[in-house]
């Protein structure tokens, strides 16, 4: 008598083999994503003046996502940044550096 064995394919068997291709495919996506993402902070960091470069952390320097939001936090002037600027220029104008009086209300009115 012989016997012949019989593969029995349920849901979870089926279930399984789709997962890990998933699972597969989700990890050569997550690899060229990491892949990218070195490429670009390699191309981006040959132009990034030297001392911006030192405000990066090393994970930053080898992410280019990362990489460039952290570019983008630090070339941001705040609104603090700004605000003391404009308001010490105001106060350091001076008649005399303007050939005319509506010239120097214009900057004044400028700064406001």
């Amino acid at each position: 008598m012989e016997v012949h064995s019989i593969t029995v394919h349920t849901r979870s068997t089926v279930w399984r083999g789709a997962r890990d291709t998933v699972t597969k495919k989700r990890y050569e996506a997550s690899t060229e994503w990491e892949e990218k993402c070195q490429e670009a902070a390699y191309m981006v960091t040959v132009h990034i003046d030297p001392s911006i470069q030192l405000k990066l952390t090393k994970g930053q320097s080898n992410d280019g996502f990362l990489m460039l939001s952290r570019l983008q936090g630090i070339c941001q002037t705040t609104r603090n940044t700004e605000f003391i600027r404009l308001f010490k220029e105001f106060f350091t104008l001076n008649f005399s550096q303007f050939k005319t009086i509506s010239k120097f209300l214009a900057r004044m009115k400028g700064l406001e």
